[in-house]
């Protein structure tokens, strides 16, 4: 909303998008009229991405990626926790970070930091 009113006020954003409007339309009508002279073929002319590949390569998708790719977007649904993954879940998610929060403060207390003795803790 704010940012609108400063480009309505301004003419800064209308300015630049009159520019670009300008510029895409003399390209069309030099590369139209190049085409109607017959000076450029319909081949030749840039396709969509500006890429080298087209349509017409019919690639063949890999069923193992595609699933791969599948199961990556729905893994928070099809998690679980059991019996056999909870140690792991409890090492990576509880006591390694408790340690490295315990072994900073430790250092902190130890080393007389201020940030330790501005917290109100010390």
């Amino acid at each position: 909303m704010m940012m609108q009113l400063v480009t309505r006020r301004t003419g800064i954003l209308a300015a630049a998008t009159s520019r670009t409007v300008q510029k895409v339309q003399r390209e069309v009508i030099a590369e139209s009229l190049l085409v109607d002279a017959g000076m450029i073929s319909l081949a030749s002319r840039r396709k969509m991405g500006d890429g080298p590949f087209t349509d017409a390569m019919h690639v063949k998708k890999n069923k193992f990626v595609e699933e791969w790719n599948g199961r990556r977007e729905i893994t928070e649904q099809s998690f679980e926790v059991n019996p056999k993954n909870l140690p792991a879940l409890l090492v990576f998610c509880v006591l390694i970070p408790y340690g490295i929060y315990s072994s900073t403060r430790n250092e902190l207390i130890r080393k007389g930091d201020p940030r330790h003795k501005r917290s109100g803790l010390a």
